[in-house]
């Protein structure tokens, strides 16, 4: 987003075969984003976030891209990032992403879609980059029969919120104004009118 300098959504599949291979290893070398650069628009850079009190929260986490050294090392762009408080970064947040790659592992293949909610009169860093207050999720079965669940979380949050923190997408559509949808056939974008149970996702382990 041009104007908030944040990402508005950030998308990804995410499949058994590769949550089964772990050859990349974690080099935290945040950097700016070549491609902004290059169309000449103010990308992000680290030292913005210096002394901020706020992590350089991942949208697309570095965890679900360890089977790839080269797309680990891309997770590490800024324009993939939010400023997230360490409670919601290191805990709630890192809960959820754990419990998604649980799913990925149990379900084949998961599309993810994450993002900050972008609203107007948000806080900001000191360098002027804005604070989002909420955090949104939207994790898709993507083999059938399909199935969808959405999440927002607070800056706020820390601990185990999973249940407390799913929204029914009619919500979402309110706060964030993303097409979805279009990430699943015409023919089953019916889940996204059905409430889903955190029972219903199927759990694994890949290692």
């Amino acid at each position: 987003d041009k104007k908030y300098r944040l990402p508005q959504v950030v998308v990804y599949s995410l499949t058994k075969e590769q949550l089964q291979k772990n050859v990349a290893k974690r080099k935290d070398r945040f950097h700016a984003d070549p491609l902004l650069l290059k169309m000449g628009l103010n990308a992000v850079i680290p030292k913005e976030y210096s002394r901020s009190g706020y992590d350089q929260g991942h949208m697309a986490p570095s965890a679900d891209f360890a089977w790839s050294q080269e797309a680990n090392d891309e997770t590490f762009v800024m324009s993939n990032m939010a400023p997230q408080k360490p409670n919601l970064n290191r805990d709630a947040w890192k809960r959820l992403e754990e419990k998604i790659r649980r799913w990925g592992c149990g379900e084949k293949r998961v599309v993810v879609l994450t993002g900050p909610i972008l609203e107007a009169k948000l806080a900001t860093l000191k360098s002027g980059l804005p604070i989002p207050n909420q955090f949104f999720k939207i994790v898709i079965d993507d083999t059938p029969p399909r199935k969808a669940i959405g999440f927002i979380y607070n800056q706020s949050d820390k601990g185990d919120l999973l249940k407390k923190r799913i929204v029914n997408f009619e919500e979402l559509k309110q706060k964030i104004d993303i097409d979805f949808e279009s990430n699943v056939p015409q023919k089953d974008r019916a889940i996204f009118k059905r409430a889903v149970l955190l029972s219903e996702w199927k759990e694994d382990d890949c290692g």
